[in-house]
C-alpha cells in the first residue's frame, strides 16, 4: 500500500463557467499536515494530468527534517496526450531520527507518443538513525517516448569533508557547506527572495 492516500483523479473536463477552449493543461493538489515541533507528520499528494498537447510541467520538492519527523510524499504524473514534457526533482535532508518515504509514478497512455518524462528523488542522511525509502515507478503504454526515473540515498562525502578540513574549515562548517550544496539548485530557482532566504536558513540550521 502507498504511504499516503492518492488524491482523486483530476477531472478531464473544464470546470463550470470556463470556456471550452481554455481546458486546463495540468491540475495538481498539495495536502500537508503538521504535528508538534520535532515530531512533525507531513503528508503531500500531487496528481497531475496533461489534457493539452505540447505542454510542460515541472514539479520540485525540498524537505529538511530533524527530530522524529515523518514525511510521506505521493506524486503521480499522468501523460494522457502526446508531445508533453515533465520534469520532477524531489530532495530530502534528514537528521536525527527523521524518516522520509517517497512514492512517485509516471503514467504514459497508449496515445501519448513523443512524451518526455523524468523523475529523480535524492535523499541526504545526516545521522545514522535517519532513514529514507524511495519507490519510483514507470507505467508506459506508448512506444515512442523518453522516460527515466531514479533514486539515491546517501551521506555526506567523506573525501569532500576531508578536503574542506585540509583547507582549515571546521567539521560543522564543512557539514553545513556540503548540505547547502545538496539543496542549492532547487533553492536558487525560486523567484521569491524571502522564500529563498528562509529555505537557506532552514537548510543551514
Amino acid at each position: 500500500p502507498h504511504p499516503t492516500r492518492p488524491m482523486d483523479e483530476p477531472p478531464h473536463a473544464p470546470p463550470t463557467g470556463v470556456p471550452p477552449d481554455l481546458v486546463p493543461v495540468a491540475e495538481a493538489g498539495i495536502v500537508t499536515l503538521e504535528g508538534p515541533p520535532g515530531r512533525a507528520l507531513l503528508r503531500s499528494a500531487a496528481d497531475v494530468t496533461f489534457t493539452g498537447e505540447e505542454a510542460f510541467c515541472e514539479l520540485d520538492g525540498l524537505a529538511a527534517l530533524g527530530g522524529k519527523s515523518r514525511l510521506h510524499q505521493h506524486v503521480r504524473m499522468n501523460h494522457a496526450v502526446p508531445d508533453c514534457d515533465s520534469e520532477q526533482i524531489f530532495k530530502s535532508i534528514l537528521d536525527g531520527e527523521a524518516r522520509s518515504e517517497f512514492d512517485g509514478t509516471i503514467v504514459v497512455a497508449e496515445d501519448a507518443q513523443q512524451t518526455n518524462a523524468h523523475q529523480l528523488n535524492k535523499n541526504l542522511l545526516l545521522s545514522r538513525q535517519a532513514k529514507a525509502f524511495s519507490r519510483p515507478w514507470l507505467r508506459i503504454d506508448a512506444d515512442d517516448v523518453k522516460c527515466s526515473h531514479g533514486a539515491t540515498v546517501g551521506q555526506l562525502n567523506t573525501d569532500e569533508l576531508f578536503y574542506l578540513a585540509s583547507r582549515g574549515i571546521g567539521p560543522e562548517a564543512a557539514r553545513c557547506l556540503l548540505t547547502f550544496g545538496f539543496a542549492a539548485d532547487l533553492i536558487a530557482q525560486l523567484p521569491d527572495a524571502d522564500l529563498r532566504r528562509f529555505l537557506e536558513s532552514r537548510v543551514l540550521e
